[in-house]
């Protein structure tokens, strides 16, 4: 009986022992899986090089972590990633991507899922040979900041939509295309790549605006409109940031710039058909990564606006203008007068006025291009 007793308890002590000294096995691996958590969401498949810092310094990448925002960014010189702690929905240079699982938090640390490290093989699979090179020669990554190279000007309006109409018939799309069209050249003299949204009187939607937009890349989206208002007296010039939290006065603008498209015409398109999860992760970073650029540049030109076109400084605002919503990139519109109001109306009339407009928003670009490149450069 005593040998019979002694048996299974020498089992039991093998167990314990080979259990306590193999951490790694299945079973603990397992626990450990299912401990990670995020958003409520519990993580089954956590990749074996753990945390995102892991990650970063493996793929030679710059790492960036906002824990205020959930904003996860991987950067090298020739490539970018985004995304949101929590959301399936990547963006990878630009391209939108959806995985089975989302980064994770455990312990304070970002968590890297299986499947975008499958992910990134993929895109990655040339410069992957070319980071071990790297790593080879000991060599030292650096990205510098180059400033805005590609801008994209948007002229409101256009063809039959007039937009902003004022007593003595100025129409706001003719304004804006003028205005539009000298700033062109202005930052052309200056090495930038431009693109016009129109740069003749015809209509675009504004989904297509976002679109070309999207597809050149732009560094900066900046739309140029014209005011009105029932108050006759109102004037002076504002610009506009993207965000969901507006005042009655800022609903009321962008309701009249938003007015020009029939939304639901567009969405039997499929113009704006997109997955929930894209829809998110793309209002997220808006609404983050390009908020500090964007603020930036509308305080930047509406400084330049103010003072050299001498007129009312109404301030940067926010608004939820649907094509700056679109647009994947850090975006501006600017309300460069009220058409409502006479004596702004009689200046928006005249050449040589909308050439001081230009060349104010103009001044206002270039002194952000410095600020940028003094202030985001960096060393990896």
């Amino acid at each position: 009986m005593l040998i019979r007793a002694k048996r299974p308890f020498c089992y039991l002590a093998v167990f314990l022992i080979f259990f306590i000294a193999t951490p790694q096995n299945a079973y603990a691996r397992s626990l450990r899986q299912r401990s990670h958590k995020s958003s409520h969401k519990t993580y089954s498949s956590v990749s074996r090089l753990g945390t995102a810092e892991t990650f970063a310094k493996n793929e030679n990448l710059t790492y960036m972590f906002d824990s205020s925002t959930g904003l996860v960014r991987f950067e090298s010189g020739d490539i970018m990633i985004r995304a949101l702690v929590g959301f399936e929905d990547i963006i990878i240079n630009g391209r939108l991507y959806s995985m089975d699982e989302a980064f994770g938090m455990f312990d304070g640390k970002v968590l890297v899922p299986k499947d975008f490290l499958a992910l990134y093989r993929k895109i990655t699979k040339k410069r992957k040979r070319k980071f071990r090179r790297d790593y080879s020669e000991k060599r030292v990554i650096v990205k510098k900041a180059v400033g805005l190279k590609k801008i994209v000007l948007d002229p409101g309006h256009g063809d039959h939509n007039f937009g902003a109409v004022g007593r003595r018939g100025t129409k706001e799309k003719n304004v804006v295309l003028d205005i539009a069209l000298h700033l062109k050249k202005l930052l052309r003299s200056q090495g930038k790549e431009l693109v016009m949204t129109r740069n003749r009187d015809v209509f675009v939607k504004l989904s297509e605006r976002a679109r070309i937009a999207n597809k050149f890349q732009t560094d900066f989206f900046v739309s140029i409109h014209a005011n009105a208002s029932k108050n006759r007296g109102a004037n002076g010039v504002e610009v506009f940031y993207l965000s969901q939290k507006t005042d009655d006065y800022s609903r009321a603008v962008t309701a009249m710039e938003n007015q020009s498209f029939d939304l639901k015409q567009e969405e039997k398109e499929g113009l704006l058909a997109s997955s929930k999860g894209t829809e998110q992760i793309v209002k997220e970073l808006k609404f983050t990564e390009f908020r500090k650029e964007s603020i930036d540049m509308a305080a930047s030109i509406q400084k330049e606006l103010a003072r050299f076109v001498k007129t009312k400084n109404r301030g940067v605002k926010s608004a939820n203008f649907y094509v700056l919503r679109k647009v994947n990139s850090p975006s501006v519109l600017v309300e460069v007068g009220f058409l409502t109001n006479p004596g702004e109306e009689r200046k928006l009339a005249t050449k040589s006025y909308r050439k001081s407009v230009a060349q104010a928003i103009y001044r206002g670009i270039m002194n952000y291009d410095k600020m940028y490149e003094r202030s985001e450069g960096f060393t990896k």
